[in-house]
């Protein structure tokens, strides 16, 4: 059988591939697939409460783009691209991508070129350490400019904002506005995104 044809399911968690064989392959339909350091990363769909946090989260931002037209060039969910890391055999597909500068080519496969400034994950009970460690880490190398971990569970947001080759950290509660010098004027506020999780 063809790599090119290979469909992944819940049954290759774990298993080793490249990040270009995986880039070729189709998925089973009801799982998210992710690759870590090229192992497979199946992800079940998660809970409403996880959709409705991201929908407040992407409402915010296209407030944000219609009173500052140009500024968002995409605003994109995990299945409409992709963070690819080739040094490191990984494919990521964060809850919200935020790119600031113009797509090269729509119509290309893009996704090594094209960097999101802005990453955003929302935590669930089951993707807490690939959020919080294995994430912080690979969009660190990606190049990334602003990486927001939003956790509904514990009620705050860790922001944290490349400086060279690190990041610098703050935690804020759900009272908190969060700024950020990517978008100048954008007010995001936390407890309008954690009240979403209890709708």
């Amino acid at each position: 059988m063809s790599i090119a044809t290979f469909t992944i399911g819940p049954e290759h968690q774990g298993q080793t591939m490249s990040l270009d064989d995986f880039d070729k392959c189709e998925s089973r339909d009801g799982y998210l697939y992710e690759l870590a350091g090229g192992v497979v990363v199946v992800i079940n769909v998660p809970k409403p409460r996880h959709g409705l946090v991201v929908r407040e989260c992407r409402k915010q931002l296209d407030a944000y783009d219609s009173d500052h037209p140009g500024r968002i060039q995409a605003l994109f969910g995990g299945a409409e691209c992709k963070v690819l890391i080739p040094t490191a055999e990984t494919e990521r597909h964060p809850d919200l991508a935020l790119y600031l500068s113009p797509c090269p080519d729509p119509d290309e496969d893009i996704w090594s070129s094209w960097i999101p400034e802005l990453v955003i994950e929302v935590v669930s009970k089951s993707s807490s350490n690939r959020d919080y460690v294995e994430k912080r880490a690979d969009y660190l190398k990606a190049e990334i400019q602003e990486y927001w971990i939003l956790d509904s569970f514990q009620n705050r947001m860790t922001q944290l904002i490349r400086a060279d080759s690190e990041w610098t950290e703050q935690i804020l509660d759900r009272t908190s506005i969060v700024e950020s010098t990517l978008l100048p004027g954008f007010e995001f506020d936390l407890k309008r995104v954690f009240d979403a999780a209890k709708r």
